[in-house]
């Protein structure tokens, strides 16, 4: 952890200690330690340094912060459920790095209007667990259907997602097409998105593994600027996702999601959907710094029919901007309930 004293040399420094024997000379020279092994021990002494995940998520701390959790397969998953308890459906699918504090500001409309609103964080985000399996397609499809059955909620349901968690719903929406009303892709995920250089070598098994430890705070601020051109939001939203350095598992989880998931490469999903004719909406602010608004170009020949539109918003239009962007989600809404 920053600001704590640590010394480089101690690992590195016993390693080489090991590898001395009072018969050692210039003769023997084969016997000095891998090159690779000093390198590896010294990445290990720096992410020990550099590691922030500090806290483990426990039932107290969940019982401290009044976080509603439900026992799922994998563990326990921290969800928010608001509205008519007859009102229909709405899930809302949060990205891959900020947890469900990303919907806040619509919560409430969303409900007032006679919505019964649902929210949670994925496994390793927020108060939810933190399991070791890959985080693909199944990992999530799993994680809406069990808890919604927990939950006794009825489909089916209007999926409202926004980010990589547009791509999260836009395969359920493949997976289970009879369990979805609609469909809301906020700057969806799926058919690219701008991924910096160091994350992109994150994604290399194994050596991307000690980067992340090392780097994968940076490179998750670094992206945050990105996110909206508002300094006030940007400055929230840096606050905020700082906050979910300290438990352990959340950046092991970011990981494995980038990696598992088929951010560039889902056209055939979207293929899939279009021909479910699943009713579809498909948002994108005018702004956006991480997934270009000139991407929705490649989803309108794939997804035809399909309702469009642009708003003069960032990365975030729920966030950064709710009262525009429910003025063009509830008309949506409105019209696919029917």
């Amino acid at each position: 952890m920053r600001g704590q004293h640590h010394t480089l040399a101690s690992p590195l420094h016993s390693g080489l200690e090991a590898t001395r024997t009072p018969a050692m000379t210039m003769e023997t020279k084969a016997a000095s330690p891998n090159i690779l092994d000093l390198f590896a021990a010294a990445f290990t002494e720096i992410r020990a340094i550099r590691n922030s995940e500090m806290v483990e998520m426990t039932d107290d701390m969940r019982r401290s912060a009044k976080a509603s959790t439900v026992s799922l397969s994998r563990g326990a998953l921290h969800y928010e459920l608001v509205g008519p308890d007859d009102g229909p459906v709405a899930v809302l699918l949060s990205g891959a790095t900020l947890p469900m504090w990303v919907w806040d500001p619509v919560m409430a409309p969303l409900a007032a209007v006679g919505f019964r609103v649902l929210r949670f964080n994925y496994y390793g985000r927020g108060c939810s667990d933190c399991p070791f399996d890959p985080q693909d397609p199944a990992f999530f499809n799993a994680q809406i259907t069990e808890l919604t059955e927990a939950l006794a909620l009825r489909p089916p349901f209007h999926i409202v997602s926004i980010a990589f968690g547009a791509l999260v719903g836009l395969l359920y929406a493949e997976q289970a097409p009879a369990r979805v009303a609609s469909l809301t892709l906020i700057a969806p995920d799926g058919m690219g998105t701008n991924v910096s250089p160091g994350l992109g070598l994150t994604l290399t098994p194994g050596l991307g593994d000690y980067l992340f430890d090392l780097v994968g705070n940076d490179l998750l601020l670094q992206r945050m600027p990105t996110y909206s051109d508002d300094r006030a939001v940007v400055a929230d939203l840096t606050r905020r996702i700082s906050e979910c350095f300290a438990v352990k598992g959340y950046k092991r989880s970011v990981l494995s999601s980038i990696r598992e998931m088929p951010i560039h490469t889902a056209e055939a999903s979207y293929r899939a959907v279009a021909a479910n004719r699943t009713r579809t909406l498909v948002l994108w602010g005018r702004r956006d710094g991480t997934t270009p608004v000139a991407i929705m170009d490649r989803i309108r020949p794939v997804m035809p029919d399909a309702e469009y539109r642009v708003l003069e918003a960032a990365h975030l239009p729920p966030y950064e901007d709710p009262d525009l962007f429910l003025s063009a989600l509830l008309p949506f809404l409105r019209s696919a309930v029917g």
